[in-house]
């Protein structure tokens, strides 16, 4: 009788073969960083337009598989030492879906521990709609009270926030470290949907790496790692190789067995004055052999960069 709950409930997060997600999976797309740490927003000094999707498993149908979008928008404030930025989303999985808006402010430090060195704290607040719809779902129980059509929660706050530092802001010049930490849903209502009241895990996540510039060119390895409640951890190590207002390639591996590769080109002096144009996409699969059978995903990002 209860199958679209457990259904729901897994996809909010209490299953491993899902993560145990309540917010976005990690991505090997270090450029969107800033989705998941909001210290990290126009960390390169520069405004950014962008949009950002990614649709996993596609041999369960479009449908059905998860599948998040984001679009967004940041600004530094130089003068101010500081930046701001609004990230609207998409995230659904099956007869759930989730729509929100997130307002991000990050303060930079400017050279705390060398010349081109950056210290930067984030604060996020996002508010988010949440829907549930089991037309299309099988079920065992007719009379089930979750089957009589769509459901739309009211809207439901949450709050989070987020550390980072890099050695140098000058990639394709200084060998350099990045770091940051980030924890979302720090503070969070519960969701209720259908008077049922499902708790928001905590999450964290965390990032380190490294800048290698050589001729006109870097290599950027890093490491991602994401830890939910309860007690829930999974990594994702990269490694990319950027040519300077060129192009750049990649290769993602993850604890949970996902294996992306991806590639990008850049269009330099891109629009009026000073303009940089990137355009990326990312394929992977899984190597588990559970999941595996569920077919392989894709990422796509766009992001136009602007001085001002």
């Amino acid at each position: 009788m209860k199958h679209l709950i457990t259904c729901f409930l897994i996809i909010l997060g209490f299953s491993q073969v899902s993560h145990a997600q309540q917010f976005p999976y990690l991505s090997g797309f270090t450029e969107v960083r800033h989705i998941w740490n909001p210290a990290e927003i126009a960390y390169r000094g520069t405004g950014d337009v962008g949009l950002y999707a990614r649709q996993q498993w596609v041999g369960l149908g479009f449908d059905t598989a998860p599948r998040f979008v984001s679009a967004y928008y940041q600004r530094p404030f130089e003068d101010y030492n500081m930046s701001a930025g609004l990230n609207i989303y998409n995230d659904k999985t099956g007869p759930t879906s989730s729509t929100g808006a997130a307002l991000q402010y990050a303060y930079h430090l400017q050279e705390v521990l060398g010349r081109y060195s950056k210290l930067s704290f984030g604060i996020v607040g996002s508010i988010n709609s949440f829907a549930f719809d089991p037309t299309d779902e099988v079920y065992n129980d007719i009379d089930d009270p979750l089957l009589a059509g769509g459901r739309n929660s009211d809207l439901f706050p949450s709050i989070g926030g987020g550390i980072s530092y890099m050695s140098s802001s000058r990639y394709f010049r200084d060998n350099s470290i990045f770091i940051g930490f980030s924890a979302y849903q720090a503070y969070a209502t519960n969701v209720l949907v259908s008077g049922n009241n499902f708790s928001r895990q905590l999450h964290f996540y965390g990032h380190i790496g490294s800048n290698i510039p050589f001729l006109n060119s870097r290599i950027e390895p890093s490491l991602t790692i994401n830890y939910t409640e309860p007690e829930l951890v999974d990594f994702i190590l990269n490694a990319k190789y950027e040519v300077e207002e060129l192009l750049w390639g990649g290769l993602s591996v993850s604890s949970v067995g996902d294996l992306f590769f991806q590639a990008g080109y850049i269009v330099p002096n891109f629009g009026n004055g000073y303009g940089l144009l990137k355009i990326g996409a990312m394929g992977g699969i899984n190597l588990g052999s559970s999941i595996r059978r569920a077919g392989p995903g894709f990422e796509l990002f766009l992001n136009y960069s602007f001085d001002d």
